[in-house]
């Protein structure tokens, strides 16, 4: 093991065993990084292609590990799913950088990259949230980059999306509350088409890609998925008490919410 990696590993450790601090049967993580160069059909004078990714290595409970693994690594460790994922990158390039060459001369290759980076977003007894961005350049007029959420409940070891987290028949009402917040992010008058404003939608839908933060739920939104390029990732929260209403009662549980709704009290 290079110092590199064992200076990133002892910080990610201290960050992690801080993040769990209250939770005797915490999850053990590890961070494994793998980075790769190369030239194939390039120029003489470009900056090689390159490969950079860091990805998350669950060492403990044992079966939490192999659920992690299974859902988000291929059911590969760390290390062998970077190992895959490096080499079918480069292979890749090699066949396309030698096609353009041939078919268009040196200056038609241009040098591609990849870069991904698993992290920790929210942590705490009940949860964890597992993050992962990414950007990469293919050729084209530019790249491409987004970030991935997944909301982990630790006892139960399942993703909990839409369906798990919200009531019955929510998107319509989890929609009014997005739109509203998009437009206050904007500084849009209220009815004013977020249209108007480059979107691509007059209503925003719930997104899937969701997290937690200190006072609610995040939803994110990337590159595409409602608005063009030009407008970047686009995060909206809501808070618990905007969403108090819509949330289902085992996760309002999950979620320390210990208040009883008036129709709970009938």
């Amino acid at each position: 093991m290079t110092l590199g990696r064992a200076l990133i590993r002892c910080a990610f450790a201290a960050c992690a065993s801080a993040l769990f601090a209250s939770c005797a049967s915490a999850p053990v993580l590890d961070l494994v990084r793998r980075s790769g160069y190369e030239r194939a059909s390039l120029p003489a004078g470009l900056e090689p292609a390159r490969f950079d990714a860091m990805r998350i290595e669950p060492r403990s409970p044992r079966a939490f590990a192999a659920w992690y693994r299974a859902v988000f690594h291929g059911g590969a460790s760390a290390e062998s799913s970077l190992s895959l994922l490096e080499a079918a990158f480069f292979g890749k390039f090699r066949e396309e950088s030698a096609r353009l060459n041939k078919e268009f001369g040196p200056e038609a290759v241009h040098p591609w990259y990849f870069e991904e980076r698993e992290f920790i977003a929210y942590a705490d007894a009940r949860l964890l949230v597992r993050g992962c961005s990414r950007a990469e350049y293919r050729g084209g007029a530019h790249g491409l980059y987004g970030t991935e959420y997944a909301i982990i409940d630790l006892s139960g070891r399942r993703v909990l999306g839409l369906a798990e987290l919200f009531i019955p028949g929510s998107d319509a009402r989890l929609s009014a509350l997005l739109t509203r917040k998009a437009r206050e992010v904007l500084g849009l008058a209220e009815g004013t088409p977020l249209q108007e404003a480059g979107f691509f939608v007059d209503a925003v839908p719930p997104s899937p890609n969701l997290f937690v933060h200190a006072e609610g739920l995040g939803f994110h939104y990337n590159v595409y998925d409602i608005a063009p390029y030009a407008m970047g990732e686009i995060v909206l929260l809501l808070s618990f008490e905007e969403l108090d209403a819509l949330l289902r009662s085992d996760m309002r549980t999950l979620f320390g919410l210990s208040r009883v709704r008036p129709e709970e009290e009938l």
